[in-house]
């Protein structure tokens, strides 16, 4: 038996994905639930955290000087991101006349034109009669009303700007075989020293997705740290740790600054490069 849609939904617009032949359609995530509210809600969480992705991506830059949004390759995105309230049957009472599958946009993250912006208000407009119909409780601003929701924005915001950093500037040692770890991380942080800086994550693969804290990290974190500042003693300044949770991913991150002299770990020398650690033969020979 086939259940029967709440009267409205929303969607939000996100950008083209193509297809193996080829073929461009552009993401449409919709939020369909009995509680309309707690689909609102939803919808909006999902939007800030696209915004928050892509802006750590670079794929969003915001003119500090003019305020306008810019999208980096604004033809994969239809103009930016937007949120729409679909209506998903034919409605003619209480002076609303709509026909199913009407969307109205609510909320967008692009520089709107005078008409979008007038389009966007009779959206906003309908979306508070639709409400009043259904006798619901409705505020506009109820996506901002949500402390918690944006405490996990900020923290998947985070997430996401660890995971895509570029393999030059972070190493991930997930501790899962204790003498392989020990060795990738003093091996890393000798590269690290070398180069220019850079993190270590210690405790987490680079899918970031241990939620369970099976090594104890927090608990080795002193053992850890006690472990480099004697392996390179002279260049105990040069690290800042950190214990982290992040959305449950617990870990300790280590933070690594250039050394001014040469660092060798085991009598060889390490240096950082977009591959990982390489060994430079020619000052192993000095």
């Amino acid at each position: 038996m086939q259940t029967k849609k709440p009267l409205i939904s929303y969607v939000v617009k996100t950008q083209y994905i193509t297809n193996n032949v080829g073929l461009k359609t552009l993401y449409l995530k919709v939020f369909t639930d009995e509680n309309i509210v707690d689909a609102r809600k939803k919808a909006f969480e999902y939007y800030n955290t696209a915004i928050h992705v892509l802006e750590n991506e670079g794929e969003i830059i915001k003119d500090t000087n003019s305020e306008k949004i810019i999208y980096k390759i604004p033809e994969n995105y239809d103009q930016g991101i937007g949120i729409y309230l679909r209506i998903n049957e034919d409605v003619n009472k209480f002076g609303i006349a709509d026909k199913a599958d009407t969307k109205y946009m609510i909320e967008a993250h692009y520089n709107l034109s005078h008409r979008e912006a007038r389009s966007m208000k009779v959206g906003k407009e309908t979306e508070k009669k639709y409400y009043e119909l259904l006798k619901l409780n409705f505020e506009q601003d109820q996506n901002n009303k949500i402390p918690f929701s944006a405490i996990r924005l900020e923290l998947l915001a985070e997430l996401n700007r660890i995971k895509a950093t570029s393999f030059e500037k972070i190493d991930f040692v997930d501790y899962r075989d204790r003498e392989e770890s020990i060795e990738q991380l003093l091996e890393s942080t000798c590269a690290f020293l070398n180069t220019n800086g850079g993190t270590i994550i210690f405790g987490q693969n680079p899918s970031m997705d241990d939620n369970q804290d099976l090594h104890n990290i927090f608990g080795n974190a002193f053992t850890i740290e006690k472990l480099l500042t004697t392996s390179f003693p002279k260049e105990k300044q040069h690290f800042t740790f950190n214990k982290r949770n992040l959305m449950g991913c617990q870990f300790l991150e280590i933070t690594i600054n250039k050394s001014e002299t040469d660092c060798f770990y085991g009598g060889q020398f390490y240096y950082r490069c977009a591959v990982g650690n390489v060994l430079d033969m020619d000052k192993n020979c000095l």
